[in-house]
């Protein structure tokens, strides 16, 4: 079974829109930070992509938006790969206020890496072992 990882981050002033609650958008900026937070806690590193001539990209993403989240709010992440293929990784995405860990939003990104070419490439074979996960 796959690990599940934890971001925590408060919610900027540049980041609400005008209704007073977060911008949707700002949402996937969210969901990629906790998943290169999720790199460097599984011991991966930012350079593990580089160092093999690759770059991760998000190819699909799919948001549902539960709860409004406000200024200077205290938010968590958990993050886990649900799914591991030779050229695909899903993640599940789930975003919470973390003062009544009330579900704000949550989402399923899927991922595959690019060579130096822009080239759709079969993820590294150690990948998965870093975050518990398995091919199939």
């Amino acid at each position: 079974m796959a690990r599940k990882f934890k971001s925590r981050f408060q919610v900027r002033g540049y980041e609400i829109d005008g209704y007073g609650h977060v911008n949707h958008g700002v949402y996937l900026n969210y969901f990629e930070y906790a998943r290169w937070c999720m790199i460097e806690e599984a011991g991966c590193g930012a350079d593990y992509f580089k160092n093999k001539g690759m770059s991760p990209v998000i190819v699909r993403a799919e948001v549902d938006y539960r709860a409004a989240c406000t200024l200077a709010e205290w938010l968590v992440c958990e993050t886990e790969i649900v799914e591991l293929r030779t050229r695909v990784a899903v993640f599940s995405q789930k975003l919470y206020r973390e003062k009544e860990m009330k579900l704000a939003c949550e989402g399923r990104m899927t991922m595959v890496v690019i060579d130096q070419n822009g080239k759709a490439v079969s993820l590294p074979p150690d990948f998965g072992s870093f975050y518990g996960a398995e091919r199939k």
